[in-house]
């Protein structure tokens, strides 16, 4: 496996009606790294965000996902169908555990086993076993995140 980074930020710097929100921002993560992003209400947390999971573009730098830089008139789509953001507050469906979870799958066309493999698998790693058909809006905040991550995987 390579170390070379998955992604890099260079110097990204962005604002919003003249107010600077991020400035001059550098980073990189490399496989199997994980990292957080902390600082007060009103820092630029969730803009840097919405610029790594491709829903922003910054107003500057460069960002470089897998090796290839990410220009500013590029479509972005495909790389958002790699990357996820889960939000603070889990938005679920008003459903079973279990459709909450195969609803992208479904419009990506998988078959009905390979749903169920993913649905099992994606509740295992996040310790909801027997979730599947559990109401969502039942759930406390916690699993309610949990799911949200479960269908983020």
């Amino acid at each position: 496996m390579s170390d070379a980074p998955i992604l890099q930020i260079k110097e990204v710097k962005k604002d919003f009606s003249g107010l600077e929100v991020l400035t001059g921002v550098n980073f990189e993560v490399g496989p199997n790294e994980r990292f957080a992003v902390i600082g007060p209400n009103g820092a630029g947390k969730t803009t840097l965000l919405k610029i790594l999971a491709f829903l922003t573009r910054p107003d500057q730098g460069r960002v470089e996902y897998s090796g290839k830089a990410v220009g500013p008139a590029q479509d972005l789509t495909a790389l958002r169908r790699q990357v996820t953001l889960v939000a603070q507050d889990a938005y679920l469906f008003n459903t079973s555990v279990e459709r909450n979870l195969t609803y992208g799958l479904n419009l990506r066309g998988l078959n009905p086993a390979e749903r169920g493999a993913r649905v099992e698998r994606a509740l295992s790693t996040v310790g909801l076993n027997g979730f599947a058909q559990r109401k969502a809006r039942e759930l406390s905040s916690g699993e309610s995140q949990r799911v949200a991550l479960a269908r983020a995987l």
